[in-house]
């Protein structure tokens, strides 16, 4: 029994074989596309993180380079170093003297102890 197309002329088969050939190259090329574009976001995602990489190093380059360059700091006077320390301590003083029991910002004297707040 004869195929379907035993009863084609020479050229019509061509042009069929072509045809398929077409569709078949088609299907290769969005593989290929599939396959570069996941290539891509690959090399994409890992150059972001390269690029961090490299501006992490270069923020520490750079301050290795600065503080190279500086000249050595002159050691502060006594006086200085006190009124640095007491910048630092007086919040922390403000804070526990605010905390401590009958001494809240705005009350005339602590009631004395045992005593009933009614």
């Amino acid at each position: 029994m004869p195929g379907p197309y035993a009863r084609m002329n020479p050229l019509q088969l061509r042009k069929r074989l072509l045809v398929v050939e077409s569709e078949l190259q088609r299907a290769a090329m969005q593989q290929d596309l599939a396959a570069l574009r996941t290539s891509v976001r690959s090399l994409t995602a890992r150059t972001a993180a390269l690029a961090a990489l490299v501006a992490a190093a270069a923020g520490l380059a750079e301050t290795v380079v600065r503080r190279k360059r500086q000249p050595p700091a002159r050691p502060a006077g006594w006086l200085r170093t006190a009124l640095s320390g007491l910048e630092l301590l007086l919040p922390l003083w403000q804070a526990w003297r605010a905390k401590a029991p009958g001494t809240a910002p705005g009350s005339a004297s602590a009631p004395p102890p045992g005593a009933s707040l009614q």
